[in-house]
């Protein structure tokens, strides 16, 4: 019995305890992710944070870390994600895709979400500038076609307007002046 535990607590580093054994971290866990879900990043940092104070479970690191992420806070989340990086968890997969945040945040490759955008740490990129042309407005074919699609409307409108007003012939006086009486 005494080997079992004492084989049971070298399997753990000080510190590193199960978030789904603890009533608490669990709950609080759970209410981080929906509040993630539901786009309630402040809320879900704290309950992170806080399911981490309960039980030092260091794959909340990388929860902290994605939410701080997500919330524009770089430099904090590379913290994050190093610690997770670094702690001592069998996780290579989250590990690899953490290695891939920080190297994003540190501007080291583009995002995969947005490939032709590099991320740098603390600057915005923007999109190349499109090239101005010097060209007179009159010489652009879209210029053109405004201008005629536009005076075919007006066209169209004031001969649609003439053509199906109710016109009444007009007699003169006297012409015809025949009046049927019974």
């Amino acid at each position: 019995m005494m080997c079992l535990l004492v084989t049971s607590a070298r399997g753990q580093t000080a510190g590193s305890f199960e978030c789904e054994t603890n009533a608490a971290c669990a709950a609080l866990y759970e209410q981080g992710a929906q509040q993630s879900k539901a786009g309630q990043l402040v809320e879900a940092e704290k309950s992170y944070k806080l399911a981490y104070e309960v039980s030092r479970d260091a794959r909340l690191l990388f929860n902290i870390a994605r939410v701080l992420d997500k919330r524009g806070q770089g430099p904090e989340a590379v913290t994050y994600y190093r610690r997770f990086i670094e702690a001592p968890i069998e996780a290579m997969e989250q590990k690899e895709k953490a290695r891939g945040y920080v190297a994003q945040l540190e501007g080291k490759r583009p995002s995969p979400e947005k490939p032709t955008e590099l991320l740098t740490a603390g600057r915005e990129t923007t999109a190349p500038k499109p090239e101005v042309s010097n060209k007179p407005i009159y010489k652009n074919g879209w210029f053109w076609g405004v201008m005629v699609g536009s005076v075919a409307a007006v066209g169209l409108g004031i001969g649609l307007g003439v053509g199906l007003s109710n016109q009444t012939a007009t007699v003169p006086s006297g012409t015809n002046g025949v009046q049927p009486t019974f």
